[in-house]
């Protein structure tokens, strides 16, 4: 689970730095996948865990370049400079899939023992 985090915050890294981050998210699953290959000895269930843990990964950055996305209607016709804190905040519903996918991301492993 900790290694899951180290991942994730190398992920967020690549996103923030705009270094290409689905590169970052299937860089990502080939580190399962090979962690999965050396723990468990089974090639094709590493290889599908890697897939798994890519592609859980690609849709979180999926999600999250939605949510630092503004809308149109978001976006005066001309700048106006205020005081910080003084937008609101409202509710995406891009927020929901990306709770669940961190929660499977980091304890994917740990709901698949408890099944």
């Amino acid at each position: 689970m900790l290694l899951n985090l180290v991942l994730l915050f190398l992920v967020f890294g690549a996103e923030k730095r705009k270094f290409r981050p689905y590169i970052a998210a299937t860089l990502f699953g080939l580190l399962k996948a090979i962690m999965y290959v050396i723990f468990s000895g089974n090639f094709i269930f590493a290889l599908i865990m890697g897939a798994i843990y890519g592609s859980l990964v690609a849709g979180f950055v999926f999600f999250l370049k939605r949510v630092d996305r503004r809308e149109a209607s978001e976006r005066p016709e001309t700048p106006t400079y205020g005081v910080a804190g003084s937008e609101k905040m409202k509710f995406k519903w891009e927020y929901v899939p990306l709770t669940v996918l961190l929660v499977l991301i980091v304890g994917g492993e740990m709901i698949l023992t408890m099944l």
